[in-house]
């Protein structure tokens, strides 16, 4: 009645995530799109955030969908766990690019016919790579918790990756199962360093810049301990997302805007 799994059906199955995932995208983008034209803010700077956290989001989810995919069939079947590895790191890839290819950035851009408008969007996309890489060399080393600030719960069936062409292991009822949480602390303070650098030199009100140079300090200190807590950075997330949205966008370089909006969604917010 059942046939064995082959490569081919992987393929087919990560196609198929790959191309939901894009399509979804493309509708939030019209309707992002529809809604600010509706309230006259279609050129505004906010509309440009929506779309990007949009695509962050669904980056996220994507490379989330399809290293949870992979994982399954490296438990599930006999199928060589390098050549999986490998054609999902294609799928993740693809995955990336046609979902840049969906938001046309090259037509965002020109509603607002400003150099910072495109500096802001180019510095967001290098920071999502880079954070679709930590996620991908998280699952490698094993340590891979949901995408983003999230807790991992007790799962079965944990797929540890040694290197990226090496050995997997599935977890057994031994397997230790603790509550996880990951962090790109890396990338996290280097934002944190970008932001900090500035908005010092920004023209903002005081208690803008005092409440951002607050959480920041919250960052750092959350960070100099061996388990930062997920729930504090969360809210620090949130409050610098704040923050970032109830400031005029001429007030903050593309720079500070970009490595502010990364860091909320690091966070968790």
């Amino acid at each position: 009645m059942f046939e064995k799994p082959t490569m081919n059906d992987f393929l087919a199955k990560v196609h198929m995530i790959q191309s939901e995932a894009i399509a979804q995208l493309k509708l939030k983008r019209e309707t992002i799109i529809a809604d600010m034209n509706r309230r006259g803010r279609l050129k505004s700077g906010a509309t440009i955030t929506l779309l990007m956290d949009a695509v962050d989001t669904a980056v996220r989810e994507g490379t989330a969908s399809i290293l949870g995919e992979l994982r399954r069939w490296v438990s599930d079947t006999d199928l060589d766990p390098a050549e999986l590895r490998s054609y999902a790191q294609s799928a993740l890839s693809s995955l990336f690019d046609g979902m840049q290819s969906a938001m046309n950035w090259a037509r965002v851009s020109q509603w607002t016919r400003s150099e910072a408008t495109n500096s802001i969007i180019n510095e967001r996309t290098v920071l999502l790579k880079s954070s679709q890489a930590f996620w991908i060399r998280q699952f490698d080393v094993g340590l891979d918790a949901p995408v983003g600030a999230e807790i991992q719960r007790g799962v079965t069936n944990i797929v540890n990756a040694t290197n990226i062409v090496g050995g997997f292991q599935q977890g057994t009822h031994s397997s230790k199962q603790d509550i996880s949480v990951s962090f790109n602390k890396e990338a996290i303070l280097q934002a944190v360093n970008t932001v900090e650098s500035e908005i010092e030199a920004a023209a903002l009100p005081d208690a803008s810049r005092n409440e951002i140079l607050s959480e920041l300090a919250t960052v750092r200190a959350q960070f100099q301990k061996e388990k930062p807590n997920p729930s504090i950075l969360k809210e620090v997330g949130k409050t610098i997302r704040s923050v970032t949205e109830g400031v005029a966008g001429n007030l903050l370089s593309p720079s500070a805007i970009a490595a502010m909006s990364y860091l909320s969604l690091a966070l968790g917010a």
